[in-house]
């Protein structure tokens, strides 16, 4: 196969970088050049047959499927005029936290006059700058009704999990002691804890819900319990 590639019968494609060309994962694609066209139509062809085999996706690397994937979900919320969460991406992509994070950020470079980024309450959304500003108005007013019925009911379930919590440990447990803190000039049992390094999405400080101590023995070091909800 490589006699005939030298001869410029077939087309060779895998990994470019700077410096070399390496195979995919299952190998080099080969496809023939056909000679009855031009040169530049036949090999504009053969680059084309290959195209639509990375499509598929087993040749194509992980991160290049993700991106590809983000820019196909943003096209299609464009034709359906919404804006997409980055919770609604990873769902779509199956990966993690930080898989999502590198393919959105690598996304935004190589698609930079396509993918725009706006905030809704503070939570991020993704859309294509095709759609207009304002279809793009009314797509951000119907999420923020989202997260407001959906995030505000979140909040108070959870708020009522750490009211359960708290007064059965302050009816159960004997010696147990509630952390307290200032917020907004009244003290509350939630406490904000300022982070020495980034733990996930938060850089500088935490909050968990309830933070309580207790001394099992006189002379025994007292143990501190996390509660987040």
């Amino acid at each position: 196969m490589r006699r005939y590639e030298k001869r410029g019968h077939v087309y060779f494609r895998g990994y470019r970088n700077a410096e070399h060309e390496t195979p995919f994962a299952a190998g080099y694609i080969v496809t023939y050049v056909d000679p009855n066209k031009p040169r530049e139509i036949a090999i504009a062809e053969a680059t084309e047959r290959t195209d639509l085999l990375l499509e598929g996706g087993s040749h194509a690397n992980p991160l290049a499927d993700r991106i590809r994937m983000i820019r196909d979900e943003l096209l299609k919320a464009k034709e359906l005029k919404e804006i997409v969460s980055t919770s609604f991406l990873k769902q779509k992509l199956h990966c993690n936290e930080d898989q999502m994070r590198t393919a959105l950020d690598r996304a935004l470079q190589l698609y930079k006059d396509e993918i725009r980024e706006t905030r809704v309450f503070n939570f991020p959304y993704f859309y294509h700058s095709g759609l207009s500003d304002e279809d793009l108005k009314v797509a951000i007013e119907d999420k923020k009704d989202y997260i407001r019925g959906v995030k505000g009911r979140h909040n108070r379930t959870g708020h009522n999990w750490e009211a359960c919590v708290e007064f059965f440990v302050d009816k159960l447990t004997k010696g147990a002691e509630f952390w307290e803190q200032t917020h907004r000039s009244r003290m509350d049992r939630r406490i904000t804890l300022k982070l020495l390094k980034p733990t996930g999405e938060r850089k500088l400080f935490a909050e968990v819900d309830r933070v309580w101590t207790i001394q099992p023995r006189p002379i025994s070091q007292p143990v501190i319990y996390v509660l987040e909800c």
